[in-house]
């Protein structure tokens, strides 16, 4: 999760999971009541997965420590690599061929 630049006592970093004040205020004003960081988190990893974001990138975005770890957590997002394949595989012998 990216950081928000705030800080907490002793220089540590405010996270909203941690510091739920910062982010109740924000969300009531946003109308997201009852929606928490983690909801919005998996929202976003969601959106990145539909626009085609690479999966190394998204646990790079994350924090992850590794990839499996990603996939692991988010992997169900991700279309079938085979349906994904046969699809592009389909373009490109059929590119041009009007009778498909």
């Amino acid at each position: 999760m990216r950081s928000s630049g705030r800080t907490a006592p002793a220089g540590r970093v405010a996270r909203a999971t941690s510091a739920p004040g910062i982010s109740g205020p924000a969300a009531k004003r946003a109308d997201l009541a009852g929606v928490t960081p983690h909801d919005l988190r998996h929202t976003c990893v969601a959106l990145l997965v539909q626009l085609g974001a690479h999966p190394k990138a998204i646990q790079e975005w994350l924090g992850h420590s590794s990839i499996t770890m990603t996939l692991d957590q988010y992997g169900h997002l991700f279309p079938s690599i085979e349906e994904a394949l046969a699809g592009r595989l389909d373009e490109l012998m059929f590119a041009g061929d009007s009778t498909t």
